[in-house]
């Protein structure tokens, strides 16, 4: 019985981290309109990566990698690693609610599962927090260097 418990919260836990992740090729919408054979120059295997993942357009796919696609892009994978670390947060709080409900009085386990709960609630805060800081520090950066590139 405790066998297939850890395999069903194993297999739930693998179906919600990685299902975003099969789908992700669907939503993206540029992988039609990506002709990687006209993609050429410095860095062309990278800008035929990121328009295989749909981060530019293959008009997008000049010589120019300029400060704001940098940014960008660095925006794009903080806000991917909070988001995961967020899930994290999120099946931590599940888990101590399972651990709460099986706890049949057990008030050891109440006691674990309440800490489960509490600390990831506030990892759950504290992620939305420095997510929040993040992304104005990041579109405050794409102002400043777009103003200064025009000037």
């Amino acid at each position: 019985m405790q066998n297939s418990s850890k395999f069903l919260t194993a297999t739930a836990l693998c179906l919600l981290l990685f299902a975003p992740l099969a789908t992700a090729q669907a939503t993206t919408g540029f992988r039609s309109s990506c002709d990687t054979n006209q993609i050429q120059g410095f860095g062309a295997g990278l800008r035929r990566v990121a328009c295989d993942a749909g981060l530019i357009s293959s008009a997008e796919g000049g010589d120019s990698i300029n400060e704001d696609t940098i940014i960008q892009i660095f925006g794009s994978v903080i806000s991917l690693v909070f988001g995961f670390v967020g899930v994290v947060f999120a099946v931590l709080t599940i888990y101590g609610g399972y651990l709460w409900m099986t706890a049949r009085g057990n008030e050891e386990q109440v006691q674990q599962s309440q800490n489960y709960i509490r600390n990831s609630v506030i990892g759950i805060i504290i992620v939305l927090a420095a997510f929040s800081i993040t992304q104005f520090i990041i579109a405050r950066l794409i102002s400043a260097v777009s103003q200064t590139s025009v000037l």
